[in-house]
Formats: C-alpha cells, sequence, structure tokens
C-alpha cells in the first residue's frame, strides 16, 4: 500500500515538472528576441527566416481589390519590401493613425522571402508586428536647395509652373522659384486622384502649386515625385493659372 502512494506521489510530480518544463519552453520562446537584421545582409540563409528589421518608409502602395499592400522600407544598407496579402482592412483598422506613411521610420517582424523574381522581401502576418517608432513631418524646401544627398527625402515643395512636356504616362513639369528650378513627375494615375480644379493647373503653365514631395533621379539628374497627392492638404493650387488671371481683368 506505501509503495503505491509512493508512486502515485512520483507519478504526480513526474506530471507536474512535465507542465512546468512546457510552460518554460513556451515561456522562453515567447520572451525570446526575434533578432534583428541589417537589409543589406540578408541572403538565401534568410530565407523563410522570422526576423525583425528597422528602417524608413519610401513607398507603399495599396490595392484596395485585393485588401492589399506593399511598403518599401530603406534601413541604409538596403532596401526590402513589406508585403501583407489580404490584410490591409486588418492592419488599418488595427493601427489607426499609425499605419506607415512614406518617411516614416518603422520596425516590422516577419518572415522573409529571398527570390529572383521578387527579390528581397518580408511577409507582414499581424498589425501587432508593425510598429510606427517616428513620423517625419514634411517640412519646406526650397527647389535651389536640393542636392543628391537629399534623395529619397521627403518635403513639402512650393513653385511655380513654367512649362509642361507630355510623355506616354503622364508630365514633366518644370518649376520654379526664388532659389532655382526642378522638374516635377506627374503620372496621369496620380493626376486622376486629385480635385478636377487641382488637376487642371498642370495642363498649362502659370499656376503656383503646393505639394508634398520626394527627391528621386532620372538619367543622372534630380527630380521631383509626388507623394500621395490624394491625401487632402498634400497638393494644393496657391495661385490659379495664367489664363484664369486674365480672364479675371476682362
Amino acid at each position: 500500500m506505501e509503495n503505491r502512494l509512493q508512486l502515485k506521489i512520483v507519478k504526480r510530480i513526474a506530471v507536474l515538472g512535465a507542465v512546468l518544463g512546457l510552460i518554460l519552453v513556451w515561456t522562453g520562446v515567447r520572451l525570446r528576441e526575434i533578432p534583428r537584421v541589417s537589409i543589406g545582409a540578408i541572403d538565401i540563409q534568410y530565407n523563410m527566416a522570422l526576423a525583425r528589421i528597422t528602417g524608413t518608409v519610401l513607398d507603399i502602395s495599396v490595392n484596395e481589390a485585393k485588401d492589399s499592400f506593399h511598403i518599401t522600407v530603406d534601413d541604409g544598407t538596403g532596401r526590402i519590401r513589406l508585403t501583407g496579402f489580404g490584410k490591409y482592412a486588418r492592419f488599418r483598422e488595427a493601427m489607426g493613425k499609425n499605419f506607415p506613411q512614406i518617411g516614416d521610420s518603422i520596425t516590422a517582424v516577419g518572415n522573409l522571402s529571398i527570390s529572383e523574381s521578387w527579390g528581397t522581401s518580408m511577409f507582414l502576418a499581424s498589425p501587432h508586428r508593425l510598429t510606427l517608432v517616428a513620423r517625419k513631418t514634411a517640412t519646406a524646401s526650397m527647389l535651389g536647395s536640393i542636392t543628391r544627398d537629399d534623395v529619397d527625402h521627403t518635403a513639402t515643395f512650393s513653385g511655380r509652373i513654367t512649362t509642361i512636356r507630355l510623355f506616354n504616362s503622364g508630365r514633366s513639369i518644370s518649376l520654379e522659384d526664388d532659389t532655382g528650378s526642378i522638374d516635377l513627375i506627374v503620372f496621369d494615375t496620380e493626376r486622376a486622384t486629385m480635385d478636377p480644379a487641382i488637376a487642371a493647373a498642370l495642363d498649362a503653365p502659370g499656376a503656383t502649386i503646393r505639394f508634398n514631395g520626394r527627391v528621386t533621379t532620372y538619367r543622372d539628374s534630380l527630380q521631383l515625385r509626388l507623394v500621395k497627392p490624394e491625401i487632402p492638404g498634400h497638393f494644393e493650387l496657391l495661385e490659379p493659372t495664367a489664363e484664369h488671371k486674365d480672364d479675371s481683368n476682362d
């Protein structure tokens, strides 16, 4: 009888030990720091690995029909595309105003994918693994102050439209202010998102506009690209076109 009692006690202790062991393993996994990697150091050995990256948002594209989004991030060593397939609405609802914008500093945790077709990308599974670190407020910048050190940086620019050159999918607009001049590239898809009255200012020289822009290069020349012109306040008409001014004087 005493031996049976001792055996039961031993079994219970063994079961309790096993349960405690599982709890400790689970806790260890939960608390283990997911490694942070430099984007430039990611190679094939990281394929499908769970990793953490931190960097600056360069671009965001959203496909609401497919409920998906892509975010391009640069950490100074390289670039990576964060992808959320079928999760845009979920991320938007969970993150609210903290959903990333161009220029933001963010941290993301996800599974890495390296392929010849898609390059280096990271798949995001949960909005809790995408964190806004710092939000960049666009500051005003003069056209003549733009240098190559500003490439991929965003700011607020103002200028008067002097010439417009059309190409297959948009227009190249020459802008000038008191400090210099530069070309602004506006694609037809971007123009279609603007208020029609504002978009009409891009049809003829003479208007003065203010917009959120990103400095880029094309064929070794500096130029500006719009940053989400569909967002209120990201593209504004400050002065009417020259034709409208003439009409008002009649």
